[in-house]
């Protein structure tokens, strides 16, 4: 639905404020496990995780709700009566003058390891992987920003797998500090970032073949995978009987960034091939000011 609502230079930012809410419900599900383990624990005869849980299920009942009735829909069928033709001239007006789990998990693991050592409380453990997701914002706001507007995709890209490398480079060393292990998680949290970059790049080539299914096919493919590739890439690589030290993971994702890096280009290259041959209609005033049709291969108006 946001794709479908969206132009191709809004995109990156309708994905990333997508995101973006995702990475805010994670910082607050934070706070509220501190909160929750300090002043429930042990009430009622049941641990403070089991509350958590309790609340967690509480809460999601009035937004399946709201959803379901509020949720628009696509706009070729969409009965949603608060998207009247003016209710949507004004907010677009309005509008005009105004998208995580890895790297929090693994920091609370290493923070359990270390609590004993360093005498972290359980409520720093449950805090301070907190800032990973406000830089995760950061991040995606920031990449969303510059997508749209230079278009800058591949540049962005690199920018985002050269920091989770070195980051990754600092937590190989086995000796590293306490802060340069924290310094580096809290870097690796800008790989949200990429988030924009993929699913605006993959609509806008899917759309150029006027395919709705098709591009909702690969846009929902996507979004399958990430979800089937967790189910492993975390047990495998990250175990918990590793902790704090996950020197196969770290590995793993240098090797990850280095054919991200590689794919971006071959990405490069289908974008300006279906470009080319799909090019976006544009419109060009002649010299008697009526209006003719024109194509361009770079999906961009002319005037």
């Amino acid at each position: 639905m946001l794709i479908n609502d969206s132009k191709s230079n809004e995109l990156a930012k309708r994905a990333a404020t997508f995101t973006v809410a995702g990475q805010v419900g994670k910082m607050f599900a934070g706070a509220m496990m501190a909160a929750i383990h300090e002043s429930m624990d042990g009430y009622a005869g049941l641990a403070g995780w089991q509350w958590v849980f309790l609340i967690d299920g509480i809460i999601t009942f009035p937004v399946a709700i709201f959803g379901f009735f509020l949720f628009p829909d696509i706009p070729e069928i969409t009965e949603a009566f608060y998207l009247k033709s003016y209710v949507c001239c004004v907010f677009s007006a309005l509008s005009s003058a105004m998208q995580g789990y890895i790297v929090q998990g693994l920091m609370l693991l290493f923070m359990k390891s270390h609590q004993k050592s360093n005498s972290f409380t359980q409520s720093q453990v449950n805090t301070y992987p907190i800032p990973t997701h406000a830089i995760g914002i950061v991040a995606e706001l920031g990449a969303s920003v510059i997508i749209d507007r230079y278009d800058r995709r591949v540049s962005i890209g690199l920018v985002i797998c050269l920091v989770q490398i070195a980051c990754s480079i600092v937590l190989l060393v086995p000796g590293m500090s306490l802060a340069g292990n924290l310094t580096a998680f809290y870097l690796s949290s800008t790989s949200y970032g990429i988030n924009p970059l993929l699913y605006s790049w993959s609509s806008n080539i899917a759309a150029r073949t006027a395919d709705d299914a098709a591009r909702s096919v690969i846009l929902a493919s996507m979004a399958a995978s990430d979800g089937l590739l967790w189910t492993f890439w975390g047990i495998v690589l990250y175990p918990a009987s590793d902790a704090p030290y996950w020197r196969t993971g770290y590995i793993a994702m240098i090797c990850v960034c280095v054919v991200l890096s590689s794919w971006l280009f071959l990405v490069r290259w289908l974008d300006r091939y279906t470009a080319r041959k799909h090019p976006a209609p544009v419109r060009l005033l002649n010299a008697d000011s009526s209006i003719i049709p024109s194509y361009s291969s770079t999906n961009e108006k002319k005037v």
